[in-house]
């Protein structure tokens, strides 16, 4: 019921590590519903974009790592310390371009 319901749409989880283990587990339900041809896992921009494609049905379940939306010094998904998080007021145009079109964002 779920593919169906994301049939031809992008769904993208954004934020940090939390936001990620929400779309690891949303894709991994998923995932074995889906035959090993007809699905594919991507990563892009050093990390920052992962990309679940299920062909057949022309969907798209995405992560894109941006912890405050807004640019911060937490924008690297690997090299980032919480105790010194800054965040740019109003700097959103550095991410979002990337949920740019996605039909659902969580």
């Amino acid at each position: 019921m779920m593919l169906e319901t994301l049939r031809g749409k992008r769904m993208m989880f954004v934020g940090d590590s939390l936001d990620h283990g929400q779309f690891v587990s949303f894709v991994c339900l998923l995932h074995q519903l889906i035959p090993e041809d007809q699905k594919s896992m991507q990563t892009f921009d050093h990390d920052s974009l992962t990309v679940f494609t299920a062909k057949e049905y022309n969907a798209t379940i995405e992560f894109y790592w941006a912890p405050f939306l807004l640019e911060s010094n937490s924008d690297n998904a690997v090299v980032h310390r919480i105790s010194d998080r800054v965040v740019r007021k109003g700097s959103i145009n550095k991410h979002g371009p990337h949920w740019k079109n996605v039909d659902i964002m969580v």
